[in-house]
């Protein structure tokens, strides 16, 4: 299968236009008309661009024929409760992260008062 008929398979999988295609990828609707006779090839710019707009493309798929043409989540569920539980561990230890900073500021505030408070009043007794 030719790279122009993965672009043909693309552009209807996704169910747009050729312009809406073009449109995507900032080029014209003649560059792609050509891309899809297999007159011209997409050159680096637009290949990158379809990636972005498209990120759930393979590009082995696209560019070498190889694999399915969409990525997909193959994440099972002991790998997705392994994140989840990574996830609550790193929210509880931002929690206590903010906490140590919020001891830490109101210890500086005291003493930051307690310096201010023997520069303004100096100790009693002093000749």
């Amino acid at each position: 299968m030719s790279l122009s008929h993965r672009l043909k398979l693309l552009i209807k999988s996704k169910n747009i236009s050729q312009s809406e295609f073009a449109r995507k990828l900032d080029v014209t609707r003649g560059s792609v008309n050509q891309w899809l006779a297999g007159k011209l090839v997409p050159g680096h710019k637009p290949m990158m661009k379809i990636y972005e707009v498209f990120p759930e493309i393979s590009a082995d798929w696209l560019l070498l024929e190889k694999g399915e043409m969409s990525i997909e989540n193959k994440t099972s569920d002991s790998d997705n409760t392994f994140l989840k539980k990574q996830l609550l561990d790193q929210a509880e230890m931002m929690g206590l992260y903010k906490k140590l900073l919020e001891e830490k500021d109101a210890r500086i505030e005291l003493l930051e008062t307690l310096i201010n408070s023997s520069t303004t009043n100096p100790a009693k007794g002093k000749k």
